[in-house]
């Protein structure tokens, strides 16, 4: 019986490594099986059809410039056999690459979900000014710089700019094309875009100023909410050293004269305004 009793300390270590390689068998063939079951559900999903689209507009303004019904034909476009075509067969490189043409967009993503939906999603530029050419053309500029086409679907509350402008929209965005020297001469769109973004920055501005015209000298002549007069900025430079002028002429005169009686107020020499009055 000794020598039974002595063999049992050598064959316990031996089962408890047979035990261990047994488990990693075991978990390399459930790892295995677990790969080729994903592999296959990978390609049963790849294989199934796409059954619906779905377009979806970000708008972080609140109103909607975009018809889904134009992103939809541009997907279309781009994909004509989308619906009932196998998943991993749609190009959403192209899709994205059409629908990102579209002016009034900003940024697109495009993916296809689980079960079988092709996601479109824009999100659409914001207008911050509208300009309307001597001709009646008209379009929105947005806060990147960029032009856009008025909507049939939604009214944007911006600045209007007016008078001698015979202005078109472009693919680029104006910080580009102002770099062009024969653009800049003839173009008022870089200035425009200056003087709305100081707009913006500008709470008591934004409030007073609704209308700007462009004279036959080409500078910006304001058209407050409160008064009847214009006031003449001229061109985009210095002017946060027009507004303090502006802010010091109506805290004296609000308190001493009628507003009423001045046409214009003329903001472009330095150090002084100089105002004329109603005939």
């Amino acid at each position: 019986m000794e020598p039974k009793h002595a063999e049992q300390p050598r064959t316990a270590p031996v089962r408890k490594r047979w035990h261990r390689i047994a488990l990693q068998i075991l978990a390399t063939c459930g790892g295995i099986g677990l790969l080729s079951l994903l592999g296959f559900v990978s390609h049963r999903q790849s294989e199934a059809p796409v059954h619906a689209l779905e377009i979806q507009v970000q708008d972080a303004s609140g109103r909607s410039f975009l018809d889904s019904a134009a992103i939809a034909q541009l997907v279309l476009l781009a994909a004509p056999e989308l619906i009932g075509s196998p998943r991993a067969a749609v190009d959403l490189d192209s899709i994205h690459s059409l629908v990102s043409t579209h002016p009034s967009i900003r940024e697109v993503q495009a993916y296809i979900t689980v079960d079988g939906r092709c996601v479109v999603k824009a999100a659409q530029r914001i207008p911050i000014a509208r300009i309307i050419n001597r001709d009646g053309s008209s379009f929105y500029m947005d806060q990147d710089g960029f032009t856009m086409p008025l909507s049939r679907h939604a009214t944007a509350d911006v600045p209007v700019f007016t008078g001698n402008l015979s202005e078109r929209m472009s693919d680029l965005p104006i910080p580009v094309m102002q770099k062009d020297s024969i653009w800049s001469r003839r173009s008022h769109l870089d200035e425009i875009l200056i003087f709305t973004r100081f707009l913006e920055n500008n709470e008591f501005m934004d409030a007073q100023v609704e209308h700007v015209v462009f004279n036959e000298r080409g500078e910006m002549e304001a058209v407050p909410r409160v008064g009847n007069h214009r006031i003449l900025i001229g061109d985009a430079t210095h002017l946060e050293k027009k507004y303090r002028k502006l802010l010091a002429f109506y805290a004296h005169t609000l308190h001493t004269r009628d507003l009423n009686q001045y046409r214009r107020i003329n903001l472009k020499y330095d150090n002084q305004v100089v105002c004329e009055k109603n005939q």
